[in-house]
């Protein structure tokens, strides 16, 4: 089967390759330059599947344009009632979600970095800032300084490893005048600051070294 997505390395590019991994199957991977044009040949039938954010999809399922089949996060989503997560369809343990990091120099004193994180949550945990955030498919979580630290440690493996795999079976190839992904780029030295995963904000992590 062939899916689209917003492009060669994007997350949703990653999740399907991940899922042909775990059920042993290939698909055939067509990316787009962007949300706009996938969505568009979505509703026009032109692929018979995309996968994009809560934010991109939402709209076009309200009005009935599409239908959500699944989410990839461990938990249904409520912006997406009747989309079961992948994980209880028959593949037990799938997960995949977006995340962002706020991140400095490795040589950023402690405190500075610290002192930033402070300002970011202060934003992030006002209810306005919260609901528009809420709207776009974002859930703003609190963490530890540590947690950043530790999420991307914990993240950049598999998806290297996924990318990698999908690779060697060629499943990251040239399409619409997109480039071939090759994976995520070696982990460089950082600081990180304050992250948004899954959307959720607002995590600091200590100094990152290559290869730690």
């Amino acid at each position: 089967m062939s899916y689209g997505t917003i492009g060669a390395g994007s997350l949703g590019h990653l999740s399907m390759t991940q899922l042909g991994n775990q059920l042993g199957v290939e698909f055939n991977h067509i990316p787009y330059k962007g949300g706009t044009p996938l969505m568009n040949d979505a509703i026009g039938n032109q692929v018979p599947l995309a996968i994009g954010s809560v934010f991109l999809v939402n709209p076009h399922v309200k009005s009935g344009r599409l239908r959500a089949i699944a989410v990839t996060s461990a938990k249904p989503d409520p912006k997406l009632p009747g989309a079961a997560p992948i994980a209880t369809e028959g593949v037990p343990g799938f997960e995949a979600y977006t995340w962002w990091g706020v991140h400095g120099s490795a040589r950023m004193p402690p405190e500075l970095a610290r002192r930033i994180y402070d300002e970011l949550a202060k934003v992030v945990y006002t209810p306005a800032v919260k609901e528009k955030l809420s709207g776009q498919g974002i859930d703003v979580l609190g963490g530890s300084p540590a947690e950043l630290d530790a999420l991307v440690r914990r993240e950049i493996p598999p998806q290297a490893a996924t990318a990698a795999r999908g690779a060697k079976n060629g499943t990251c190839e040239r399409h619409k005048n997109e480039v071939e992904t090759s994976g995520p780029r070696p982990q460089e030295r950082h600081r990180a600051v304050a992250s948004l995963r899954r959307e959720s904000l607002a995590r600091l992590g200590r100094e990152m070294t290559p290869n730690a």
